[in-house]
């Protein structure tokens, strides 16, 4: 048998309750891709001519050189995706109650708030709460109250965390994520024509397939008692 009870403020001063709390949060079991562009398409060429060594080369002598010697980050990126997609996640939650009550009327509220920056860049997550709890006695044979409970949260998160983790895996390091200059945001795509077509920006999936969810849910109930029993 599971009861369930219902907070109310008890006859007395008014109380006054807060409680917080705030954490980190963070990804720690991250598979570990190639984030140099030179290693990358050495490796490629090797996979390439594992099974036919008379297989082309998928990446030219003169690309792999361009990075060998590059100064340019922008033009010449090593990106480590799982550093672009994960970082550092923080979720804090606060609530505050106020109760109390006299020999006729005692009252509970409490108000909440939560909110959490996902581990994903981009993501994040808030929540507001309401709850008020109000009894009444009108005589001694008469009672009246109300049970309020509402909230409202917000989500923000990719589309597809599913599609997103796949264009990580098939992205290369020599991508480079983002660049903004004076309001203007472009992303970076492929560098040279060895790379494979399927080399998609996984930050501007991100960025551009953004799917916001918006919930809110209330609850409201009135009880009144007559107790007509004679003694």
């Amino acid at each position: 048998v599971i009861l369930v009870t219902t907070k109310r403020g008890k006859q007395g001063k008014t109380v006054i309750n807060y409680n917080g709390s705030a954490g980190l949060e963070k990804a720690t079991h991250l598979f570990k891709p190639v984030t140099d562009y030179v290693t990358y398409m050495q490796l490629m060429n090797r996979i390439q001519k594992s099974d036919n060594p008379d297989n082309a080369d998928l990446f030219q002598p003169g690309t792999i050189d361009a990075w060998k010697n590059a100064t340019d980050p922008v033009l010449f990126p090593n990106t480590n995706w799982m550093d672009v997609i994960f970082g550092q996640g923080v979720i804090t939650k606060h609530n505050l109650s106020v109760s109390g009550g006299n020999d006729k009327t005692d009252y509970y509220l409490s108000m909440g708030y939560l909110y959490n920056k996902g581990i994903m860049e981009s993501t994040d997550a808030q929540k507001y709460s309401l709850r008020l709890n109000l009894n009444h006695k009108i005589s001694d044979k008469i009672k009246i109250g109300a049970n309020l409970n509402s909230y409202w949260n917000k989500v923000n998160e990719p589309f597809d965390v599913t599609t997103l983790l796949y264009y990580s895996a098939n992205s290369v390091p020599g991508t480079t994520p983002v660049m903004k200059n004076d309001g203007t945001v472009r992303y970076g795509g492929r560098n040279t024509d060895d790379e494979s077509t399927n080399a998609i920006n996984p930050q501007q999936y991100m960025d551009t397939w953004f799917y916001p969810q918006v919930g809110q849910y209330s609850f409201a109930k009135f009880y009144g008692e007559w107790e007509n029993l004679k003694e």
